[in-house]
């Protein structure tokens, strides 16, 4: 009978020691997605405020009319000034010809003569009214990317070469609990923001890593076997991934087992 009762009692701590590691893996799942949610969040917030600042822009000159050359200066000017993110800001008329380029470390270059119709800035506005471009490493240093919009498809461009630094600044303030790590990829798993910015700067891919690789297949991590996420250095997290739909993005927000 002792036997039986020292049986029960085992079974009955490992039952209760299961479902605590159970509400465990739950509560740490579910603050690992607060912070993804909340950084993707932000992110979308960050690159839509931009683009709104863009297309309002762009939609006080006439998009098949002449434009007056000090109005369009004057309204670039106060676009840059109100959005530090943008390195540059390039008009681009209907034609494809470069009217304007206004640069924070550049020369400004009016009626340059540079001709953009081959240019997937230009070419992705034929036939849409916006173009995010991929992520891409600027004199090797910070990471950017392309915007461009447009009044309507087939008008002049607004092209702006945004500054991805100011994206880590606003992700690096949230603070969801105190351990975990936080990072973002594009599509294709390549980094976009870390912690670590030497990784950013390396231009790390991390599509090789089993939640970044089922997230990019649009699968929830959390479906993968227990314990088979893993940090970059191989060991075993709880990885929970939130998408950037308008960028084509993924947040991750990992915490080690």
């Amino acid at each position: 009978v002792s036997g039986l009762v020292s049986a029960l009692l085992v079974l009955s701590g490992a039952i209760g020691a299961y479902f605590a590691h159970r509400e465990s893996t739950a509560a740490v799942e579910a603050l690992q997605g607060a912070r993804a949610q909340a950084v993707a969040s932000e992110i979308a917030n960050f690159i839509g405020r931009l683009e709104d600042d863009l297309r309002s822009t762009v939609i006080k000159f006439n998009a098949s009319g002449a434009v007056d050359d000090e109005d369009l200066r004057a309204g670039l000017i106060v676009l840059l000034r109100h959005q530090p993110a943008i390195a540059e800001l390039r008009w681009i008329a209907a034609d494809g010809r470069e009217k304007l380029a206004l640069s924070r470390v550049a020369p400004d270059v009016e009626n340059g003569g540079q001709v953009w119709s081959e240019d997937a800035r230009f070419r992705a506005t034929r036939d849409a009214a916006r173009y995010v471009g991929p992520v891409y490493l600027r004199r090797e240093s910070e990471p950017h990317l392309s915007l461009a919009v447009t009044r309507k498809p087939g008008g002049a461009v607004l092209a702006a070469e945004v500054n991805l630094k100011f994206v880590w600044d606003a992700i690096s303030r949230i603070r969801v609990g105190a351990a975990g790590t936080t990072y973002v990829v594009d599509g294709t798993g390549q980094l976009v923001s870390h912690p670590d910015i030497s990784l950013v700067l390396r231009n790390s891919n991390l599509s090789m890593l089993p939640q970044v690789r089922s997230a990019l297949a649009r699968d929830d991590p959390r479906t993968l076997p227990e314990g088979e996420a893993r940090s970059l250095e191989g060991l075993p997290v709880f990885a929970v991934s939130v998408p950037v739909e308008t960028l084509g993005w993924t947040v991750f927000a990992e915490q080690s087992r």
